[in-house]
């Protein structure tokens, strides 16, 4: 069925049904337990009973029959069927750990430990629900597509948007409120931050059509299957017949769009009326200054594996904004080349504090790669040290450089530029507990060397903090001898 020529704003909506028919992709949330008052708090209770029962323990069969025993005890769970097999009962453990994972508050991957991260140990240590509630929202806001715990496919389908902050800018330019229907049939269309304008058009326009219009417009709709591929098939479905429902587009997301609302308004300025079957800003002006902070400064970075995105997920100082963009970028560079044109973006788009930040990042990936590309110059640090190697990822960050002591014990080599600073020995010292904890033969065999220009006397005082008879062998203090002037840690 195609639009009569009669129609209102004809071009706009046959505009907006190709598109529907092209796009490959929707705000899809995983249907696992909706995000709400009562499940967020059960998830900060069940992240207290890992932390406290299954530290380091493996997700696996074993682990998840176990948790699920511990989270029916707590009333956390209630299987309906009490005779099903233990693993259609496990699925309920397995659904719990969905949300978990997809807030990035737990880093699950089978077969290896369970780690809570740190916005997670936050969201257990919460004492109320508001404060719960603002360890959550902050998540949400920073949520990106893509990301690698989608599939493939719906990987493919988005260019970069931060969804949260997307209908946040919709909203207030189609005064704070849309309509369900506006949500499922167009803002569901978004794929990048920059298709605002396109959007609001669409939702504007069908504001102008009277119901009859409206429900002609939206048997159009109706007869549009999922695109199964990226824009390439543009015409419409035949005149006659119908899709069975499951395969339509429009079905799809209604049915996933509950979640989708439950997730992206779990906000004190936001509410998804399901009377009124709206969703509406409670707090216009809250909603003003976050824009007025986030939106010029918004870049989602595509995360290719998950333990960079647990790495961003799991750290609350992280937000999608262009300055963790370029830092990502110069940090995963392959070749010096490509670090210093990511680094040259920084004075496109970000302050001069943050320019001398990415400026730094690069310097630190030059040393990085020095090391790397010529192992040889391991010898200057400690005899015999052998390069095994560089940007290890793990979910709480990269590693710069990984090598082997004659002694056989790993060593975590972390470069600053600069003078080193407190925050360097926290950040090492979380290197070599995940090496001890993570890898197979890593236990109470690993240790650290801090790469630097120099090294200031609370420095030397850090490591002496350790209280270990042999710190400065298992810590060790290096110089790179590069030329940073300048340059801070």
């Amino acid at each position: 069925m195609r639009l009569r020529k009669t129609f209102p704003d004809r071009e706009t909506f046959t505009r907006a049904l190709r598109e529907y028919r092209a796009c490959p992709t929707y705000w899809y949330v995983p249907k696992a337990r909706s995000v709400n008052d009562t499940n967020i708090s059960e998830c900060a209770k069940v992240l207290t009973i890992i932390a406290n029962e299954y530290d380091g323990a493996t997700w696996n069969y074993l682990t998840q029959s176990s948790l699920l025993d511990r989270l029916i005890e707590e009333g956390i769970l209630k299987p309906k069927d009490q005779d099903s097999s233990q693993e259609d009962r496990n699925a309920l453990t397995r659904i719990t750990k969905i949300l978990l994972e997809t807030l990035g508050l737990l880093w699950v991957f089978d077969n290896h430990r369970l780690v809570i991260t740190d916005v997670g140990e936050a969201l257990r240590n919460a004492e109320t629900i508001e404060a719960r509630r603002s360890v959550v929202q902050a998540q949400i806001a920073k949520i990106q597509c893509p990301n690698p715990l989608q599939s493939k496919r719906n990987q493919r389908g988005f260019s970069g948007i931060v969804p949260h902050l997307f209908l946040l800018d919709v909203l207030r330019r189609t005064d704070n409120e849309i309509s369900f229907d506006e949500f499922e049939l167009f803002v569901n269309l978004a794929q990048d931050q920059e298709d605002t304008d396109r959007i609001v058009q669409y939702i504007t326009s069908w504001r102008t059509l009277s119901p009859e219009e409206q429900n002609e417009l939206l048997e159009n709709f109706d007869r549009i299957e999922m695109a199964k591929h990226s824009a390439t098939q543009l015409s419409f479905l035949p005149r006659k017949g119908r899709l069975p429902m499951g395969q339509t587009r429009r079905n799809r997301i209604h049915l996933n769009a509950p979640y989708q609302r439950a997730f992206y308004c779990y906000a004190d300025y936001l509410l998804a009326d399901r009377k009124e079957k709206t969703i509406r800003c409670t707090s216009p002006s809250t909603v003003e200054r976050m824009l007025e902070q986030e939106i010029g400064q918004v870049k989602a970075t595509r995360y290719e594996s998950k333990d960079d995105w647990f790495a961003y997920m799991g750290d609350s100082q992280q937000r999608p904004s262009w300055y963790s963009h370029l830092a990502f970028a110069v940090q995963s560079a392959k070749t010096e080349e490509e670090a210093r044109e990511a680094a040259s973006k920084a004075e496109e788009t970000l302050p001069p504090d943050e320019q001398r930040s990415i400026r730094r990042l690069q310097i630190e990936k030059d040393i990085e790669l020095s090391y790397a590309n010529r192992p040889g110059l391991l010898q200057g640090l400690e005899r015999d040290l052998e390069f095994q190697d560089n940007q290890v990822e793990t979910p709480i960050g990269r590693m710069d450089l990984l090598c082997k002591g004659a002694d056989g014990k790993y060593v975590v080599v972390e470069i600053k530029a600069g003078a080193v600073e407190d925050a360097a020995f926290g950040q090492i010292l979380r290197y070599i507990g995940w090496i001890h904890e993570h890898f197979d033969s890593g236990r109470d065999n690993v240790r650290g060397i801090l790469l630097a220009s120099e090294f200031p006397d609370k420095a030397r005082y850090s490591r002496l903090g350790l209280m270990r008879d042999d710190a400065e062998e298992w810590l060790k203090l290096c110089s790179h001898g590069f030329p940073v002037k300048g340059e801070s840690a």
